[in-house]
């Protein structure tokens, strides 16, 4: 099972458990849902067919409550969606270390290195310009002298 930091190891789910699957509880998740939508749909088509056989109004609603249904249904892909990205996201989160020690380790390098040559190369700029302020103080010293 998929841990983040933080999570708590006592924290389970049904779908993982052995015990459960081997239940039969698997009709509980997917017979019952559907069990409840057969047994609405006839409870709503009884009802209507009771009270006479209702107008055309009544069909209508009746219909456009059935077509509408499926877009109930569709309206849960989003939210499927963002739990795949949830998932995903938790996946490389674990994965992620690994990799990110070694591009650490390699961007540490780089900077030294960097750190290094900049040095390096600012070393005879600094002598240099050192060289030339010692003889302008020298020569500013010469020129107060002679004054």
């Amino acid at each position: 099972m998929l841990q983040l930091q933080g999570m708590n190891e006592d924290r389970w789910y049904p779908w993982e458990e052995e015990r459960i699957r081997s239940r039969g509880r698997a009709w509980l998740w997917i017979g019952l849902p559907m069990f409840v939508g057969l047994l609405t749909i006839t409870v709503i088509v009884v009802v209507v067919l009771r009270q006479g056989f209702g107008s055309t109004q009544i069909w209508a609603d009746i219909s456009l409550i059935l077509v509408l249904f499926p877009l109930c249904f569709l309206g849960v892909l989003p939210l499927l969606l963002l739990i795949g990205l949830s998932y995903g996201l938790g996946r490389l989160v674990g994965w992620l270390p690994a990799p990110m020690r070694q591009l650490d380790g390699f961007l540490q390098r780089a900077a030294r290195e960097t750190h290094r040559g900049s040095d390096q190369l600012a070393r005879p700029l600094m002598a240099l310009q050192g060289v030339v302020a010692t003889i302008d103080t020298f020569l500013r010293g010469l020129i107060e002298l002679l004054r």
